[in-house]
């Protein structure tokens, strides 16, 4: 092994040690110190009513989908005992878990050599900016959407019939959680429509996943209380408010929570435009297109929600830092095979 390949990696390990370590070290500080969110309490009674038997909408008003105090009622011997320090804790170790897979979905995209550097963009990107982590600490939906969002797009990128199948059923998972993920999962339906001849079939499979995903969720909750669900959702989508000087408001939160995010999606946007015409920069396009279309779609639909809060936006945000860390490594990749085409040709000469 060469000693400069020996050094960049061993430059890229202590890389991705540093950044676990500051997202552990802050995901602790926001467990420990963090801003009390009334959302805490309400979502964590839910859980606690699941785990002594009892269930949404039935036996008790939520105006989320069941999936989260479902998941946090089940694991609630785990974190029960700790009250919300154990409720935070939980939703710690969800919120790594997923920057730690947008991570994989990024390096997935790439040769080997930039797999290790394109994990630890996007989980720092991430993991590492204290709005993220905070949001993905306090108890609330945004951890488990994350991930049930990183984990459907890891297995999209697959286009494999069962692969396919079991994107749908987690896209399911997350509209279960969060129904404005509705949105990520028509995007990733029309997108696998559009690649009908690549891959034959794939939507088909997609929408069975997502429907009997449904189903499974969603299913025993309309035949046991249709009527206390539908009030429950109706309530929440009747609140009045918001408008396009909120939705102004919280673009410009989320671009100053996520300013360095903002910077590398906009300078990787920028290369993509720049060389669109190269094969690299168009294969490696064509990989992040499903991510940004779900993104955005869920972008749009919270931003047209009638109080979009810029916190809503924190599940789809690895997604984006997966898109941006692919592409700004992508395009090193080309610039290091340009300049070894350069240097081979001035050898020859």
């Amino acid at each position: 092994m060469k000693p400069s390949a020996f050094k960049f990696q061993l430059s890229t390990l202590h890389i991705a040690l540093f950044v676990s370590l500051l997202a552990l070290a802050l995901g602790m500080a926001n467990l420990i110190f963090g801003d009390l969110n009334q959302d805490e309490g309400w979502y964590l009674y839910a859980a606690q009513n699941v785990m002594r038997g009892q269930l949404p909408y039935r036996d008790f008003f939520f105006t989320q989908g069941p999936v989260m105090p479902m998941v946090y009622g089940v694991l609630s011997p785990l974190w029960g005992a700790f009250g919300v320090i154990g409720g935070r804790a939980l939703t710690l170790v969800l919120g790594l878990a997923g920057a730690s897979l947008a991570g994989l979905l990024a390096a997935r995209t790439l040769p080997k050599e930039h797999r290790a550097p394109a994990w630890a963009v996007t989980f720092a990107l991430t993991a590492c900016s204290v709005y993220h982590s905070y949001f993905t600490v306090i108890p609330k939906t945004y951890a488990l959407v994350s991930l049930f969002l990183v984990c459907a797009c890891l297995l999209l990128s697959r286009l494999r019939p069962l692969a396919v199948f079991f994107a749908g059923a987690l896209f399911a998972c997350a509209t279960a959680t969060r129904i404005s993920m509705a949105a990520g999962a028509v995007a990733a339906f029309v997108w696998l429509l559009f690649q009908h001849r690549r891959a034959p079939w794939q939507w088909l499979f997609f929408g069975l996943g997502g429907t009997l995903g449904l189903l499974a969720c969603l299913g025993p909750f309309w035949w046991m209380a249709w009527d206390q669900w539908l009030f429950a959702n109706r309530f929440h989508a009747a609140r009045e408010g918001g408008g396009l000087m909120m939705v102004a408001g919280s673009a410009a939160r989320l671009l100053r929570g996520y300013f360095p995010l903002s910077a590398v999606g906009t300078m990787a946007a920028f290369l993509t435009i720049k060389n669109r015409m190269r094969s690299n920069a168009i294969e490696c396009s064509r990989d992040v297109i499903p991510w940004i279309s779900v993104g955005a779609a869920i972008l749009a639909a919270q931003w047209l929600s009638p109080f979009p809060y810029d916190d809503y936006q924190v599940p789809v945000m690895p997604l984006f830092a997966a898109a941006a860390a692919a592409t700004q490594l992508s395009y090193k990749r080309f610039l290091n095979a340009q300049r070894n085409r350069t240097e081979q040709s001035d050898a020859v000469q």
